[in-house]
């Protein structure tokens, strides 16, 4: 809940003018608390996909390191 709520508020920040009016979209008017809303839904596939990054930054990352041998080998 905390994450949506998170993701909800940088969507109105990031997006709506300080006035609280909607933005248009194409035909459909967005108000602020209906984006927040939407955004707050939203917070597993965007979770997913910071995951996804982070995976595969350890995964480049994992095959630049040099590679240590144990000592008696």
């Amino acid at each position: 809940m905390f994450l949506g709520a998170i993701l909800g508020v940088s969507v109105v920040q990031l997006f709506f003018s300080g006035n609280g009016t909607g933005v248009q979209v194409s035909d459909i008017s967005l108000s602020p608390l209906t984006a927040a809303f939407v955004a707050g839904l939203a917070v597993k596939p965007i979770y997913a996909i910071f995951e996804t990054f982070v995976e595969v930054i350890t995964a480049v990352v994992a095959a630049r390191a040099p590679q240590h041998r144990s000592p008696g080998k």
